[in-house]
């Protein structure tokens, strides 16, 4: 994901009466080369990719979007360290570039280095207090660190933006941080609420790209609870993110609409929303997102589509594509999710292969620091389908 800054553009938000046809929100001129930049670190192009970002940096040191790539580029390289090395020469330049506190804690949360990487954000945030993207980047760093295992103090990262909040109660960004916390640990109405609040803010101060993150949030938060109400937002998010141009998001919000979809009981309209996103994610030749999307379509089959051979098909191929890129964390994953199958099948012999497959991986990622590529808890959306209540 990379995340967020910069309100390029104009108002949109059909909810408060304002609207705006999406043809007339102006992409950033730098999108075009972001998007080359995101496609070759998905075909692990990384030097390639690290050329391209860095010319975007030098163009304009408030593309967000360049930062994270940089960070996720280095991961690719297994070199977080050149990653720290570059954002801290870039801080010896312009100490006052909040954007490379944001970068440095991109590459502590690809270490699972979470508390440090906190730290970062909050520098970020001290410098730049109106940019919703660190906020963003802090929230998904605490639930990173919680679906990997670890303990987090959510009422501490409640009562830190809170007093932000105190501080700044007309920022926006406050509102979409505070709604992902909460939203986060079950407390639905009150993500709901804040959310609302946000977007208000947010179309009052023509920031398309902070509406956008606002709305997807409404369609998060509304999955389960009003799913007619979800697909408009994320279908509302997908006209926003369009006109924006990420490439990335597009296929993350393309995906959502099929959950939403599966939510509603539409099988049909879910799988080809899926397939779209794979064919994107393919088209880019971005093989983390094919694989990802493949994962998807086998959670498809294997929860809703009782189709335990279909969903086996799909899991494989993902596997196959997380090998190829060395995604230790998502061959876990999807060797867990094919033993599953197996078991319900009957299998079990084939179910234990595939779990002590998963166990020695796991040990291994342990051994050499867990590479996780760059993990956004929000991307699988199947995963999380009906999940909000859970979380």
């Amino acid at each position: 994901m990379s995340w967020k800054l910069v309100a390029l553009f104009v108002i949109l938000c059909p909810l408060l009466g304002a609207t705006l046809d999406a043809q007339e929100i102006q992409s950033n001129p730098l999108m075009k080369e972001y998007n080359q930049a995101w496609r070759l670190t998905g075909q692990q192009k990384y030097d390639d990719a690290l050329v391209v970002l860095k010319e975007i940096i030098a163009k304009d040191k408030t593309f967000y979007r360049a930062y994270a790539g940089v960070a996720e580029a280095y991961n690719g390289k297994k070199d977080l360290a050149e990653a720290e090395r570059y954002f801290h020469l870039l801080l010896e330049q312009d100490g006052q570039n909040g954007l490379c506190f944001y970068g440095l804690g991109k590459a502590y949360d690809a270490r699972k280095d979470y508390h440090p990487a906190r730290e970062q954000y909050k520098k970020c945030i001290e410098l730049a207090p109106d940019w919703y993207g660190c906020y963003w980047a802090m929230v998904q760093s605490f639930l990173d660190e919680h679906n990997r295992g670890g303990v987090v103090n959510w009422v501490e990262a409640v009562d830190y933006f809170k007093k932000r909040g105190g501080e700044h109660p007309d920022n926006p960004a406050l509102y979409l941080a505070l709604g992902m916390s909460y939203q986060t640990q079950g407390h639905l109405l009150e993500a709901l609420r804040v959310y609302e609040i946000g977007l208000e803010k947010a179309t009052k101060n023509q920031d398309v790209e902070l509406q956008y993150r606002l709305v997807w949030g409404l369609g998060w938060t509304n999955q389960g609870h009003d799913n007619t109400k979800s697909l408009e937002r994320f279908e509302q998010a997908l006209r926003l993110v369009e006109a924006m141009g990420d490439e990335a998001e597009k296929i993350s919000t393309v995906m959502w609409i099929g959950a939403a979809h599966l939510s509603l009981g539409d099988h049909r309209q879910a799988v080809e929303h899926y397939q779209q996103a794979r064919r994107l994610a393919r088209e880019a030749g971005h093989k983390w997102w094919e694989a990802s999307v493949m994962r998807d379509l086998g959670v498809f089959y294997a929860e809703h589509g009782n189709d335990r051979k279909k969903a086996l098909e799909w899991y494989e191929q993902a596997l196959r594509i997380f090998q190829e890129i060395g995604d230790l964390h998502w061959q876990v994953k999807l060797l867990e999710s094919i033993a599953a199958a197996h078991r319900e099948a009957g299998d079990d012999p084939r179910a234990l292969e595939h779990l002590q497959r998963a166990l020695k991986l796991a040990r291994e990622g342990e051994e050499i620091g867990g590479k996780g590529r760059f993990s956004n808890p929000w991307q699988s959306s199947m995963a999380c389908v009906g999940t909000s209540r859970r979380l």
